[in-house]
């Protein structure tokens, strides 16, 4: 029969989301394993695995770090404040423009994170996926894979040791992305 925990195991949950607050959460809960059983019957020659069993009451969907990638996606990215627009109307609608496509894009990298393989058509709008498709010249099969392209578009390298793209190379490929979808859109309504 399963029980409510004791007291000593209640509390806030972890930032799933967050690598740094799952390690430090990691090795807290070793440590007290350490101090009760001794350093020696720790990993090797004692215990190597640690089952957590946790009922949550809801996704998780927010993280402290979430605003802080929503502003590097936004700065960094798409270059807010070097667009040197001459006054607030302009910067405040370009702005308002490239939050909805900065939001879009830090959903995208937070699925292609948490959820590497899940297929690219649940996530990516199919204009865009097949437009990637057709630039690249190679199968994009999960959302990590448009993601890693996407950003190979503006000069990511998709070496395996490179690690995953910055916000700079995905908003260059994006960049150029949505300039082929406007040129495609432009050449059929002229043949057509």
């Amino acid at each position: 029969m399963n029980n409510p925990a004791p007291a000593e195991a209640t509390g806030l949950e972890v930032d799933k989301l967050d690598r740094r607050y799952v390690k430090e959460y990691l090795d807290t809960y070793l440590q007290s394993y350490k101090r009760v059983v001794g350093p020696d019957l720790i990993g090797k020659n004692g215990i190597h695995y640690v089952v957590n069993d946790s009922w949550e009451h809801s996704a998780q969907n927010w993280t402290d770090r979430l605003i802080e990638e929503f502003h590097k996606c936004l700065k960094t990215g798409c270059r807010l404040e070097s667009r040197l627009y001459e006054t607030a109307a302009r910067l405040e609608a370009v702005a308002g423009m490239l939050s909805v496509l900065a939001v879009r894009l830090l959903q995208m990298k937070s699925v292609a994170r948490r959820q590497p393989e899940l297929p690219a058509e649940r996530v990516v709008p199919k204009s865009w996926l097949d437009m990637l498709r057709a630039i690249r010249q190679r199968p994009i099969h999960t959302v990590r894979d448009f993601f890693r392209h996407l950003a190979g578009l503006g000069g990511f390298l998709m070496r395996k040791r490179d690690g995953e793209p910055g916000w700079i190379t995905l908003w260059r490929g994006f960049e150029k992305l949505l300039l082929c979808l406007r040129g495609a859109r432009a050449a059929r309504r002229k043949v057509g």
